[in-house]
């Protein structure tokens, strides 16, 4: 019985953790223009994201960022 409760706590930590890891990497979407903090860029039509940083141009019509 010991067993079987260290192993659901040690599955329960350990999806706790990819979660946690998961929410991490998340960022707000970008608006077209320039970003003002570290954000995803989507493409309005298509599949296609960049995550921007703080300072780039965000171009929504294909997806991407530049200086």
């Amino acid at each position: 019985m010991k067993i079987f409760v260290a192993v659901v706590f040690a599955v329960c930590l350990s999806a706790g953790a990819a979660q946690a890891k998961m929410k991490m990497h998340m960022a707000g979407a970008c608006g077209d223009g320039m970003a003002k903090a570290s954000c995803m860029c989507k493409a309005s039509m298509g599949k296609a994201h960049t995550m921007c940083k703080k300072g780039t141009w965000c171009h929504t019509f294909s997806g991407s960022c530049s200086m």
